[in-house]
């Protein structure tokens, strides 16, 4: 078993099956309309979490100045809050600052 292993959990990463029918979904609908569904039918927690993956997405790529105008339009899309978001920033910032271990 990887060492990895106990960090991965199980999930829709893992979901071959689901990961065809979101792809397909994200390839057939709209921007706008999955925006709207999404804000219809995510809890606040889920957008949050949503949110938060983006936004650590983001933040591991580079945030560059696209790719920040990209996820914050993806997590205003969905209806996130963006107050409760911005007091996560600097962690996941420092969580994503591998230039602190030097080589």
């Amino acid at each position: 078993m990887s060492a990895w292993r106990p960090f991965s959990p199980p999930g829709p990463g893992y979901d071959a099956d689901l990961i065809g029918r979101v792809t397909r979904y994200l390839t057939d609908v709209p921007l706008e309309q999955f925006f709207a569904e999404a804000r219809a039918l995510l809890s606040q927690r889920q957008k949050m979490v949503i949110a938060l993956q983006v936004l650590d997405r983001a933040l591991a790529l580079g945030d560059t100045p696209a790719l920040r105008e990209r996820a914050t339009q993806l997590i205003a899309g969905i209806g996130a809050d963006g107050d409760a978001l911005a007091a996560h920033r600097p962690t996941l910032a420092l969580k994503n600052d591998l230039g602190s271990f030097t080589q």
